[in-house]
């Protein structure tokens, strides 16, 4: 491949790096909330209260804050974090979108120490 090539892949490598960099810091901010539930959050996204949340309940709730978001948009969130390829996202499916990588081990030491 040429060196121009290869200059523009490591472009887009490094963009993603501090893209992912930027996003687990605002997880982090986010999880050191002292009021922030998870759970609460699910749920009110949930608004049809059918156990998982859509495409559509995203977009509703970025619309509801001023941010428009296009359902190709909304989708692609999904399919991040969609596991097992049902195109919605269960509560835990939902936490990885949300929590830090810090909290989550935190959350799940603290479940190992009760047994």
């Amino acid at each position: 491949i040429s060196i121009e090539t290869e200059a523009r892949v490591a472009r887009i490598l490094i963009m993603l790096a501090e893209g992912e960099r930027k996003v687990e810091i605002s997880r982090q901010v986010l999880s050191d909330n002292y009021d922030f539930d998870a759970y609460q959050i699910f749920n009110y996204l949930d608004m049809e209260r059918k156990g998982h949340i859509d495409s559509l309940n995203i977009q509703d709730y970025l619309r509801s804050k001023g941010i428009f978001a296009s359902n190709e948009e909304a989708q692609l969130v999904i399919l991040f974090y969609d596991q097992n390829n049902d195109g919605r996202l269960c509560y835990s499916e939902f936490l990885s979108l949300v929590q830090s990588e810090k909290s989550f081990k935190k959350r799940k030491k603290c479940h190992l120490q009760k047994y």
